[in-house]
């Protein structure tokens, strides 16, 4: 009776792992046939929001047109820290997995469902979480019974296809690099390019290891652990990646812990659109290059229509967006498709010209204004000076 038992027992597993095989598969049949997953034509040609560059006439990067504040790096320029904290810390699997790592679905699983361990982790891999940074998730909310469940099996479906077609297009180290060209640091840096110029004012390839750590850290919680905002939550992070780096063999224990004592250095400065050199000049230079064709009618006066007339016919700056398509035909967008304007403008002299002026207008400027003011009967801005 006891052998009946057990081999009955046996045959049901059996079929309960099967059918549960099934089901998946078939869910991702149909998510695949009746769903908008991106095409492999489209998987080869990702679209990434990338920001414009000004460069000065000595190389150095003034500033940036952007939605996303976002410039690319090849791989080459990665330091190996970096690729090893991230693999360390995301998707230890990640050159063993082709997209979905089971492995670490069946242990999230076993560990949230079974055990009720809050402290699972996530089985997301690398590979998927490109797919969910360049094709973001549906946000439509379907308020029916189940529906919150029913949208988030679809996405999690549509996320595992999309990463098995990335993986078929792409290489490991294309993938990696894809991943950390687009994933959100916080502080309105979006890859790592611009993230290593926000907080350490470096390259990515001038990252050392526990700054590399420390980024990597932050894309789990971008505001939970950014250094300038949480300083503790961040270090206790950072302390983490190196753990793992520690843990996978990529340190040794003496520099692990040695690195784990050390404070986090930063070298913040914002990167949004006020900042950086000569903001007249960069506003100047958005408005000719995505001046239209002139038309008479916009005009009030002839003198003026007749000026941008001859400068949409004799100079190649001028409506630049319009008279230059892409090979598609579309226009090109300075916030978004990481053009690189080289200007005539010398940073090092754009510097000095900016201090000049603050230090006149703050010095002497401001307080004479102030004085003037004072003993006006109806003077302006009069709640903006000191009694």
């Amino acid at each position: 009776m006891q052998e009946k038992t057990k081999k009955a027992i046996i045959k049901w597993l059996w079929i309960a792992v099967l059918a549960s095989l099934a089901g998946v598969f078939t869910l991702l049949f149909l998510v695949s046939v009746f769903t908008n997953v991106p095409s492999f034509r489209v998987l080869e040609n990702p679209q990434t929001n990338l920001a414009t560059e000004l460069i000065s006439e000595d190389g150095v990067v003034i500033a940036t047109y952007h939605i996303e504040n976002r410039s690319y790096v090849q791989y080459e320029d990665l330091p190996m820290s970096l690729k090893q904290a991230t693999i360390a810390t995301e998707d230890i699997r990640f050159h063993r997995h082709s997209g979905i790592d089971f492995r670490a679905l069946a242990r999230v699983a076993v560990k949230s469902i079974i055990l009720r361990q809050s402290s699972a982790g996530g089985g997301s891999t690398i590979t998927q979480q490109v797919a969910k940074t360049l094709y973001p998730r549906d946000t439509t909310v379907y308020k029916f019974p189940g529906g919150k469940a029913a949208k988030m099996v679809v996405i999690k479906m549509k996320e595992w296809i999309t990463a098995v077609k990335l993986e078929r297009n792409y290489t490991k180290e294309e993938l990696l690099t894809m991943y950390l060209n687009s994933v959100f640091f916080g502080s309105n840096a979006y890859g790592i390019r611009t993230a290593s110029s926000t907080f350490f004012d470096k390259h990515p390839s001038q990252l050392s290891v526990e700054e590399a750590a420390a980024l990597v850290g932050m894309v789990n919680k971008p505001t939970r652990y950014n250094p300038v905002l949480n300083y503790e939550h961040s270090l206790r992070r950072r302390n983490y990646v190196l753990s793992q780096m520690k843990k996978y063999k990529f340190l040794d224990v003496h520099t692990a812990d040695s690195l784990m004592a050390l404070p986090i250095v930063l070298n913040f400065a914002t990167q949004d659109h006020n900042a950086g050199l000569a903001p007249y000049f960069r506003d100047m230079l958005r408005r000719v290059m995505a001046a239209g064709p002139p038309e008479r009618k916009n005009y009030q006066y002839k003198e003026h229509y007749e000026a941008d007339l001859d400068s949409w016919e004799n100079d190649p700056l001028y409506g630049w967006l319009y008279k230059n398509k892409k090979p598609d035909g579309s226009m090109y967008s300075l916030d978004r498709d990481g053009l690189k304007i080289y200007t005539t403008i010398n940073a090092r002299m754009q510097l000095y010209a900016n201090q000049a002026v603050e230090e006149h207008l703050g010095t002497y400027l401001q307080p004479t204004f102030n004085r003037e003011l004072r003993y006006k009967r109806n003077r302006p801005f009069s709640d903006d000076v000191p009694e």
